[in-house]
């Protein structure tokens, strides 16, 4: 096949007969002796579960669901037995296999199938995979070029797409008393399930790499260094965000959705929000206040359940004075746990318990007051209060709930529920002030204002720079040394007691060392050459769109594809290039339509629009994009692994450097925003990539040698 298709994929130098479909009108408008007779069919995943395809299956097999009766109704087609319905529309029926129109891939025995890029189907729906089930071959084979093998779930997605079972425990999860379907954690536990898993890969696993020593790949660092405003955003999240090498940061959506606002402010000083929003120093205005009506709103939550509780207890005490039950477990372990907290979590709980005191003393009217739209977690007691969303003005509700004649064994169970959701407000409570705490003193501390924002409360040294300042998550200022010595001696904050560890010791800013090929000034917030302010998209998106201005210049062909992960940073990253005077495109609309603004970009050299912004999660593999000398990373890949991601970023560098590419090197540029997250994972996926280059050129040298 290589040789005859030195010429690319064209009708004039490939003598394969070729089929192919993006979409079902193809097919519907073919006849199985076409089909049959192609050397290659070609179709998307899409077309295997679009409705008109299914339907069409459903007819075929006289709307059974199964699809094992379609290979007895085949065979009877094929001897002449049986007929079939032909067509979409047509209605008639045929005898002969070969005059049947609009056939089904499933209806085929077919040589060989291939699933291109086939890690992609991992976040199809289990129907849709499943689908993939019905094609039958001699052989099947999956390409792709980040497959999942970190983990036992991956592989076993792997396997069953290719018929193979892999033996091991395979229990149901349970959430809520339903079943969730298969506990992946016991996936990962169980003993058996891994030594299948590892000998799947060992026989069935091939890696394959293009040797192309002719086009070089040379990478650069561009570091951006925040503004005083957009660190002290940065590191308000970073309060907030798991430790990226935990073993818990990707565990949850949370988890996963904290890092992903943490990476997401190294290049945009906003993570959604209002459009409005100017600069980065507006943001930290937002941001504040946010965080004060965060911590209104739990304090509110505090006391609202705090009255329910109370008013439950009385309920149970008119019917059952002797019954009493440990509804309070929970509380007091939470109560335990914030005293361990420190002075400030200890005050917290003597407050609660204060106003909780006061609570039973209310008036009646007073009391209930506070009730008024507070909506339990409690899906029993809401039904009780027959509500559907929470209301104002419904205080006849809770008065109607009071004179109510419940069993008892209802309102214990509402009783325990309530206190294990007063326990979490208390949590939600400590936690919003300490965030609230935290990002003032930063704020504060960053924006070079009084000498007393910048003291030390062990040494008492003031104006203490950025370098030497450490501010404690109990929103406590010190410098790094005496932070330092009391968290090695004491293993606690020195003012509060709060438990503190190694990794709470930084520096606001830390003293970087000159890593980076080039370092690029803060912007100024002047005009540009199109009066738009440079502070408006923020400091990286800045320094972008003059290297992208710089690129152009240098070479007036020159095409980029820039890569960002998310989907809303993409859209700032868009409207940011066209307003500051950047052509650019994204892949949107059909798959026609897709593919138009593909080939317009790859073949017409004098376009101006010289930059595809494409998503590095959903776009970076499969698309031809020789066009491109340049491919930039706005961010790195964020990924549960330094492999996935990494395997991620080589195919997004693959769609320049690949067989056509004109050029004799191919650019990758990196944005890097110093002292955050994206430093630290963009050092390990450059060293990696790194590595990739030196095993490639050892390679060559080796091969080189032997043909000498």
């Amino acid at each position: 096949l290589r040789q005859h298709m030195q010429g690319g994929w064209s009708r004039e130098n490939c003598p394969l007969k070729i089929f192919a479909m993006s979409n079902v009108s193809p097919l519907g408008r073919a006849k199985a002796s076409d089909v049959a007779d192609a050397d290659v069919v070609i179709c998307s995943y899409r077309l295997l579960y679009s409705q008109i395809y299914l339907k069409r299956r459903q007819e075929i097999t006289n709307n059974s669901s199964r699809l094992s009766h379609l290979r007895g109704k085949v065979n009877g087609l094929m001897q002449g037995t049986h007929s079939m319905v032909s067509g979409r529309k047509s209605g008639c029926s045929v005898n002969d296999w070969k005059e049947l129109e609009f056939p089904v891939l499933e209806m085929f025995y077919w040589r060989r199938i291939v699933f291109d890029e086939f890690h992609e189907l991992e976040s199809f729906e289990s129907a849709q995979q499943n689908s993939l089930q019905f094609l039958r071959a001699h052989f099947r084979w999956g390409l792709t070029g980040t497959p999942p093998v970190d983990n036992n779930a991956g592989v076993i997605f792997m396997s069953s797409l290719f018929r193979i079972d892999l033996p091991g425990y395979l229990a149901d999860g349970f959430q809520g008393g339903r079943a969730t379907g298969p506990d992946l954690e016991d996936w990962e536990s169980d003993r058996l399930l891994t030594e299948s898993a590892a000998r799947f890969l060992d026989d069935y696993v091939r890696q394959n790499t293009a040797e192309l020593p002719h086009i070089r790949l040379e990478e650069h660092v561009v570091q951006i260094n925040h503004t005083a405003a957009e660190r002290a955003l940065y590191l308000g999240q970073a309060h907030e965000a798991p430790d990226y090498n935990g073993d818990d940061a990707f565990r949850s959506e949370e988890n996963v959705s904290a890092l992903e606002r943490l990476l997401k402010l190294c290049s945009h000083f906003q993570v959604g929000g209002a459009d409005e929003i100017q600069n980065a120093n507006e943001e930290c205005g937002r941001i504040s206040d946010q965080k004060e009506r965060r911590l209104v709103r739990a304090r509110n939550q505090v006391r609202r359940c705090a009255r329910v509780i109370i008013l439950l207890q009385r309920l149970l005490d008119k019917r059952s004075k002797k019954r009493k039950i440990a509804w309070s477990a929970e509380i007091d372990k939470m109560k335990a746990k914030l005293k361990a907290e420190g002075t400030a979590a200890k005050e917290l709980v003597e407050d609660v318990e204060k106003e909780e005191e006061a609570a039973r003393r209310e008036a009646h009217e007073d009391f209930l007051s506070y009730l008024d739209g507070h909506r339990p977690r409690s899906e029993e007691m809401i039904q009780s209060l027959g509500w559907v969303q929470p209301k104002r003005g419904v205080i006849e509700d809770w008065k109607i709930f009071m004179e109510s004649s419940m069993e008892v064994a209802s309102l214990e169970k509402m009783l325990i529920s309530q206190g294990g959701e007063q326990a979490q407000n208390l949590w939600e409570l400590h936690e919003a002030g300490s965030s609230m705490d935290f990002f003032k003193r930063t704020v504060a501390a960053l924006a070079k204002g009084k000498p007393e924002d910048r003291i030390c409360n062990v040494c008492m040294e003031e104006d203490l720079p950025l370098a030497r300042l450490a501010i404690t998550p109990c929103a406590h200022a010190f410098c790094i040394g005496c932070l330092r010595e009391s968290v090695a001696k004491f293993s606690k904050c020195s003012l509060c007691q709060r438990p503190l560890q190694q990794k709470d010791v930084r520096p606001l800013v830390s003293e970087l060392e000159e890593k980076c090929e080039k370092k690029e000034p803060e912007p100024t917030p002047h005009l540009s050459s199109r009066g738009v302010r440079l502070d408006k998209y923020g400091t990286k998106l800045a320094v972008l769109v003059n290297k992208l201005h710089e690129l152009r210049r240098q070479d007036g062909e020159a095409k980029v594809i820039l890569f960002v992960q998310f989907d809303d940073l993409k859209r700032k990253v868009c409207s940011a290039l066209r307003e500051f005077g950047i052509p650019c495109t994204t892949l949107q609309g059909g798959v026609g339509t897709r593919a138009g603004i593909i080939r317009d970009w790859q073949n017409n050299p004098q376009s101006e629009t010289f930059v595809l912004l494409l998503s590095l999660a959903q776009s970076a593999s499969g698309t031809n994009l020789t066009a491109a000398s340049h491919v930039v990373f706005l961010h790195p890949m964020l990924a549960p692994n330094a492999e996935r991601a990494v395997g991620y970023e080589m195919q997004a560098i693959g769609r320049a450097r690949r067989h056509g590419q004109k050029r004799s090197v191919v650019h990758v540029w990196r944005f890097v925003t110093a002292d955050t997250l994206e430093q630290k994972i963009t050092e390990v996926h450059q060293g990696a990539l790194w590595r990739v280059e030196q095993e490639r050129q050892a390679r060559e040298a080796r091969n080189a040698a032997a043909e000498s």
